[in-house]
């Protein structure tokens, strides 16, 4: 786990064994578990947002972002939404267009991204999934199984039934 500077913790890509992550996802699911009974047993941490947002299967979106790398967002993000944003982030990042696909890594952000050229009228799923990609594309497989352990003790319909959010 990372810890962010508002001092919820986040998933980091380490060498650690895959499997480390599913049992991590395991504890903290066993202590909501424990702690929505009452029992005294929880564990005092804060996840953040962006983790609780993927632990309810909520959308990630730039205000996210924002909230974890304040930098990355105000250089790649805040530019973009801005009225003529695409083409002022294509002059700061001397491009001649820019495609679905995250510069930093080529990842494509979503099937065929590389022939789609963002526009101002797409630009907002743009954001959206490069956003989504900065928060979880260099920790996919630990998030997966983090997620899988802890939908193993507290079930996603569960939650969703309760009514949590990401802001409980």
């Amino acid at each position: 786990l990372r810890l962010l500077p508002d001092t919820s913790l986040m998933i980091k890509g380490s060498n650690r064994p895959i499997v480390f992550y599913k049992s991590l996802g395991r504890l903290i699911g066993m202590s909501l578990l424990y702690g929505c009974r009452g029992d005294n047993t929880t564990i005092p941490i804060s996840l953040s947002t962006a983790l609780l947002k993927f632990i309810l299967s909520h959308e990630i979106n730039h205000l996210d972002v924002r909230a974890l790398d304040p930098v990355y967002f105000k250089n790649r993000i805040e530019f973009m939404l801005s009225e003529g944003g695409v083409e002022v982030m294509c002059s700061i990042l001397d491009e001649e267009k820019l495609y679905f696909v995250d510069l930093d890594t080529d990842r494509e952000l979503k099937q065929g991204g590389s022939t789609i050229v963002v526009n101002e009228q797409n630009k907002q799923e743009y954001v959206t999934l490069l956003s989504e990609n900065y928060l979880c594309g260099q920790v996919r497989k630990q998030l997966h199984q983090f997620l899988q352990g802890f939908h193993e003790i507290v079930p996603l319909e569960l939650l969703q039934k309760a009514g949590f959010d990401e802001t409980d």
